[in-house]
């Protein structure tokens, strides 16, 4: 079953580049979709820190899968990461994880998570353990029970 690995990206170069680094062994693609425009949907006078030719540089740093960017504009964030969903099914990809731009993933658990869903059905139910660093080494939240975030398109 493929199985894909999708980023909501507006800026977060920092740890992008360990971010796929860490779920690309356990999926067949990456896919990032882009935006200039705060994931939020409002407009703003201040420039995103992040160009995307840096974001872009940063998430093919270690790349070993196919990774495909897709440019968009959405109205919100929640139209943001939805629009994935449409992008799997015309893929063939029923398993989509989603991942943030600061978050390194634990590969064992990254595979464990995407094979227990495709045997069980369990999207939702699984817990998997991640770093996230939300842009410093100061602050670092490990959370071995945050609620892994698989969509299950079948």
């Amino acid at each position: 079953m493929k199985k894909i690995a999708y980023y909501a990206l507006h800026y977060g170069k920092e740890y992008l580049a360990w971010s796929v680094r860490s779920v690309q062994d356990s999926v067949d693609e990456i896919h990032v979709l882009y935006t200039d425009r705060p994931s939020f949907g409002h407009s703003s006078r201040l420039v995103c820190p992040d160009s995307e030719a840096e974001l872009r540089r940063e998430a093919e740093r270690f790349l070993t899968k196919p990774l495909l960017w897709h440019k968009g504009h959405w109205q919100g964030e929640a139209a943001h990461r939805d629009a994935i969903r449409d992008i799997a099914r015309a893929r063939g990809a029923p398993l989509v994880l989603v991942v943030d731009a600061d978050e390194v993933w634990d590969t064992e658990s990254a595979k464990a998570i995407l094979e227990a869903t495709e045997r069980h059905n369990a999207a939702g139910s699984i817990c998997a353990r991640f770093v996230h660093f939300w842009r410093s080494f100061h602050h670092v939240c490990q959370d071995p029970c945050m609620p892994t975030r698989v969509l299950d398109l079948r």
